[in-house]
């Protein structure tokens, strides 16, 4: 796995990508939901493989990105979804080198 800090976006009008601003940190085995027409990013994985608990907001109308406070325990390889305004996280593996699988639901709201 190659961590990247690179975000795209596909235009339907035009059938064209464009290149927008870099996230804060390299990443893989992230999640990511749409809230508002804002983009929240968690976890994951860095260059360094430990599992992490950021979580990134990028605004799509500014092409800006800022660092939040999740609560949320470090992971990677697990689901998230958008409910009523809200981002839920759930599972995946936390430490590393050794896996634990994790069975927790968060609501990051």
């Amino acid at each position: 796995n190659t961590p990247l800090d690179t975000l795209h976006v596909y235009d339907t009008k035009t059938n064209e990508w464009a290149q927008r601003a870099s996230g804060p940190v390299a990443l893989y085995d992230h999640s990511a939901v749409e809230i508002g027409g804002k983009i929240y990013v968690y976890g994951g994985r860095s260059t360094n493989s430990e599992p992490l608990k950021t979580l990134y907001m990028y605004e799509v109308d500014t092409n800006a990105w800022s660092q939040l406070n999740s609560g949320a325990s470090p992971r990677t390889n697990h689901a998230a979804a958008q409910i009523d305004n809200n981002m839920y996280i759930f599972g995946g593996n936390s430490t590393y080198p050794s896996v634990t699988q994790l069975n927790d639901l968060w609501r990051v709201s």
